[in-house]
């Protein structure tokens, strides 16, 4: 009879072994999930400050691209085009009349 005693008690222990390394698997196992889902938390962060700055960027890229069709609109016009023509060739009006500065 006391053979059949001592193989329950063996048997109890290895049923609590198995329930501490099953206990020590599970908390490995959310040791690790932890740490990774601390890692994608600080991913996610620095994707979201790339992604505010890209937006500001882009923002200033399509304010820059409405100053140019609003430039590209202003050389076509005739103010423009006489602007150029006054600075760059000296050219002038036939009723204007042009002051010279005279250097000694």
């Amino acid at each position: 009879m006391s053979g059949v005693k001592k193989k329950k008690k063996k048997g109890r222990r290895v049923s609590r072994t198995n329930r501490v390394l099953l206990t020590l698997i599970a908390m490995f196992v959310l040791a690790v999930m932890s740490i990774q889902l601390f890692n994608l938390y600080q991913t996610d962060a620095a994707y979201a400050k790339k992604e505010q700055k890209l937006q500001r960027d882009l923002s200033a890229q399509m304010d820059r691209q409405e100053e140019l069709k609003n430039y590209e609109a202003y050389t076509q016009t005739q103010e423009y085009m006489e602007g150029v023509a006054k600075s760059k060739l000296g050219m002038v009006h036939k009723n204007e009349i042009i002051f010279r500065e005279i250097t000694d």
